[in-house]
């Protein structure tokens, strides 16, 4: 299944430190995880199918990280382990027999940090 947009966030944990008659100050306590949203739209009359929407609800209820590949023109990209947050569709345009024509879809995920 293609999909249309692909964003990634990082974030970092800083603490704040109150200070009386000053700023506060900040201090560095690391890296918190990353997510990515993965976006995007297809045609089950067309291409794809209605049970890709299927599949994904079961890898995400199989609690279980999975690897991340992203391809790019150049080379495929190991992004590394990351588990399901959420999946989201939406269904429009529908046939006289209520099969939807257009799906928009949404996949949250966060990074997999393996215990230590």
């Amino acid at each position: 299944m293609a999909f249309q947009r692909f964003d990634r966030e990082s974030s970092y944990n800083w603490a704040e430190i109150k200070m009386i008659g000053s700023h506060p100050l900040r201090q560095f306590l690391g890296v918190n995880g990353e997510r990515i949203s993965i976006s995007g739209i297809f045609y089950p009359h067309y291409r794809g199918k209605l049970s890709h929407m299927s599949d994904l609800r079961a890898m995400g209820a199989a609690g279980i990280p999975y690897r991340l590949i992203a391809a790019d023109s150049d080379r495929a990209q190991n992004l590394g382990r990351w588990i399901f947050k959420s999946v989201k569709d939406g269904r429009t345009i529908f046939t006289s027999d209520g099969r939807p024509l257009k799906v928009d879809f949404t996949i949250e995920l966060e990074s997999y940090v393996q215990d230590l």
